[in-house]
């Protein structure tokens, strides 16, 4: 996962985002493809951190992104199985012509 995307605002408010901290990036992207909006993900240079990670410094902070992550995509998996499967399936068609 990149580590910056844009999106027009009014098209952020129309995805209803619920989450507040590690899922967020995956729910966004999630309903980008369900409602069939363009994202787009910009590259952002990175300094030497002072310090260390809270998430993947520790595998404790790893281990929770993860899961939070992972729960994530199967929680909107069971709430918008149908109609985010074939939108996906269609676009991988696409991509594969």
């Amino acid at each position: 996962m990149g580590p910056f995307r844009g999106i027009k605002t009014e098209k952020l408010k129309l995805l209803d985002m619920c989450d507040t901290n590690f899922g967020w990036t995956i729910e966004m992207q999630l309903k980008a493809i369900v409602h069939q909006l363009r994202y787009c993900e910009v590259d952002v240079s990175y300094r030497q951190r002072i310090g260390v990670s809270k998430i993947t410094g520790t595998v404790h902070g790893t281990l929770m992104a993860g899961y939070k992550i992972i729960s994530t995509i199967i929680k909107y998996r069971i709430i918008l199985t149908g109609r985010m499967v074939s939108i996906i399936k269609s676009k991988y068609k696409v991509l594969r012509q």
